[in-house]
């Protein structure tokens, strides 16, 4: 009975503590993709794992993104040290699906990681997303759905 007892405390703690910690973002890390380019690249930085530069028109696909009862834009953690005006397209389904949003990555310099906010139309439901960078040049950490 005390076993029992314990077990739904836990339980109980476990569930409140996830209902009241839970926000309306969606982190998903870059590795985490379900396809890739061939030339897409996983490797160590930014105190994780990152995608490793992209090259010119490279993509990396995400299958089953949950944008729930909506969202309006899609925060990235990226770096370049490119000059080339290196950029993210957001694009439904695969690399020349309707384009949500694109993002213009600053060159501060190769592992300087800053965050970049993209408005994109109110999206809703399950979705496959796929990230381009139609120039390359551009090394990306995490993206979230806001």
């Amino acid at each position: 009975m005390k076993k029992l007892l314990s077990m739904l405390f836990t339980a109980i703690l476990f569930t409140a503590t996830q209902v009241f910690s839970q926000d309306n973002t969606k982190r998903i890390e870059a590795e985490n993709f379900s396809e890739k380019a061939d030339e897409i690249t996983v490797k160590p930085g930014d105190k994780g794992t990152i995608i490793g530069t992209f090259s010119k028109g490279a993509w990396v696909k995400f299958e089953k993104v949950n944008f729930e009862k909506g969202a309006e834009q899609i925060k990235f953690r990226a770096a370049s040290g490119s000059d080339n005006k290196p950029q993210l397209e957001i694009r439904l389904g695969d690399a020349k699906g309707k384009l949500l949003g694109t993002a213009a990555i600053e060159n501060e310099g190769w592992g300087k990681f800053k965050e970049y906010i993209v408005q994109i139309p109110k999206t809703t439901g399950e979705q496959t997303i796929t990230i381009i960078s139609p120039k390359g040049g551009v090394i990306l950490n995490w993206f979230e759905i806001n």
